[in-house]
């Protein structure tokens, strides 16, 4: 019960994110002030999904997410990190190596004005959120695949 819960938790979570990655690809071009906001408000929404799927999992599956200040990167890392007896690597750390530049931003979008957004920043993850989310999804299609597996254990 609780695999497929989780399961189906970690599958909407995915069509929001590709909802974001289309969003992204019909974003205003442009350096100026709103179209830059529009564009970090976008990659700050990816992020936040994706640590929406993992803390689901560090919830159900790992008994809690990290604590302390770096919490944050600490989530990430444990999920590029079997659980013996409890569940596989829900990522590589290829995956996580690419999403680590999209939660060092998310940081950053939270702590600045809008108005100070560089372009020149957000460009490279506007290039590589396409390929970074068919990295998550690959990985999480194996994750849930195994959820699928355990349930019919």
């Amino acid at each position: 019960m609780l695999a497929g819960r989780v399961r189906g938790e970690i599958l909407a979570e995915i069509d929001s994110l590709q909802s974001l990655v289309v969003e992204l690809k019909n974003a205003p071009l442009g350096d100026e002030s709103w179209a830059v906001r529009a564009r970090g408000s976008i990659i700050h929404d990816f992020y936040t999904g994706v640590e929406r799927i993992f803390v689901r999992i560090a919830d159900e599956l790992n008994g809690g997410v990290p604590s302390g200040r770096n919490w944050h990167r600490q989530l990430l890392r444990d999920m590029t990190i079997p659980i013996e007896n409890l569940r596989p690597a829900v990522i590589s750390t290829k995956t996580a190596d690419r999403l680590s530049d999209f939660l060092g931003f998310r940081h950053l979008f939270r702590n600045i004005y809008g108005s100070l957004l560089e372009p020149d920043r957000l460009a490279p993850l506007q290039e590589s959120l396409e390929k970074t989310f068919a990295d998550l999804v690959a990985d999480l299609t194996k994750f849930t695949d195994w959820l699928i597996d355990i349930r019919s254990d």
